[in-house]
């Protein structure tokens, strides 16, 4: 679809595709280098070289449903498209398109045209750390043995998140390519280990930050994406469990042009065939987001930690979220370490708002 035509294609049987998506993202491990190349050519020649005819420029806009709402577009294979690298590796969509992610035709024109321009950069970084797990509410014990389940003999630990520490440091002072010359660093507030609160998040006056980045652990109910939760500060505190319920981030009252959740499967979706993203994207939408960073699988802390110093000195320095994000993962995938394989930048994407260059988007949204 662009601003002068639609062009409909019947991509097969969606069984299949569901198959090859499912093996597509159980492939997608870093330990297991080469297990994703051959779902994901597949899943590339059966859902995108079709319209490769009728794409018009290379900002595409995916309108996932069920079937492919948590596969990476951006990490399939590129075998057909135009051979950008001579480098002897897999070669990907990202390296000839940029994507983003919205949950419609309909609500992506929305967000383009309810969009405020906030030229400010005041920054709210959330990161509760975990490395003090002595107090622990009873509802966060019931809610990780109900999510990750008990370590022998009743013993519920998560794993520390020593690296948001440093997260939030590159975010308020990335390093950044040497090509920028000049980067105008946000104004930031942190609210780190025990201030990591739910109250503080429910009731602080969110409004005036334009930015928000929460480095924490998340956990995905697929069967039901509003019993999704975001852990903060464990003990919980003036009322509150410690768990941001994605059907409560429907009451928080924002105005961010970016919320960036940097945590495991916050843009996963659910398995009803009418839930497309997830309850965090939807709730975050809601209470006022213009655009979302998610991630669609279990992210790597040091990963993470590489991809947001990339990104943010991207966006510190005054390009859009959409160049910024395809950028940092571009410099992930051009690295020579392991680093390089999509587990450790695809699965971040961007749902939102985006650049359209003059003959418009193309929106990709798999059949039935």
């Amino acid at each position: 679809m662009d601003s002068d035509h639609i062009s409909l294609f019947d991509l097969g049987l969606t069984k299949i595709i569901e198959n090859l998506s499912q093996r597509f993202v159980d492939a997608m491990d870093p330990m297991q280098p080469t297990l994703y190349i051959e779902p994901s050519q597949k899943l590339a020649q059966l859902i995108f070289d079709p319209l490769r005819p009728v794409l018009k420029n290379n900002s595409l806009i995916v309108v996932p449903n069920s079937t492919v709402q948590n596969i990476s577009f951006e990490a399939l294979s590129n075998s057909s498209g135009t051979k950008i690298s001579k480098m002897d590796r897999e070669r990907f969509l990202i390296e000839e398109f940029s994507f983003v992610y919205t949950f419609s035709g309909l609500s992506f024109l929305s967000s383009q045209n309810s969009a405020t321009v906030k030229t400010d950069r005041n920054l709210l970084a959330v990161a509760p750390v975990f490395d003090n797990q002595e107090r622990m509410s009873p509802e966060v014990r019931r809610f990780l043995s109900r999510n990750i389940g008990d370590e022998g003999g009743g013993q519920i630990t998560i794993e520390p998140l020593l690296g948001s520490i440093s997260e939030l440091e590159y975010i308020s002072s990335p390093s950044g390519p040497k090509k920028f010359r000049s980067i105008q660093l946000p104004k930031m507030e942190s609210l780190l280990r025990e201030k990591a609160t739910e109250f503080a998040i429910k009731n602080g006056d969110l409004r005036k930050f334009n930015f928000i980045h929460l480095a924490t652990h998340s956990f995905s109910d697929p069967n039901d994406p509003l019993s999704s939760g975001i852990l903060l500060e464990l003990d919980g505190a003036q009322g509150e469990d410690g768990i941001l319920y994605a059907s409560e981030v429907w009451g928080l009252n924002i105005d961010a042009k970016l919320v960036v959740l940097s945590s495991c499967e916050t843009a996963k979706g659910g398995n009803s065939e009418l839930t497309s993203l997830s309850g965090f994207a939807s709730g975050f939408f809601f209470a006022g987001a213009q655009n979302l960073l998610a991630s669609i699988w279990p992210s790597d802390d040091l990963g993470n930690q590489i991809l947001m110093n990339q990104f943010y000195s991207h966006v510190w320095s005054g390009e859009s979220i959409q160049t910024s994000l395809r950028q940092a993962k571009l410099e992930l995938l051009s690295d020579e370490g392991p680093i390089s394989h999509p587990y450790y930048w695809s699965g971040l994407i961007h749902i939102g708002s985006s650049i359209a260059s003059a003959s418009g988007p193309v929106a990709i949204s798999e059949g039935r």
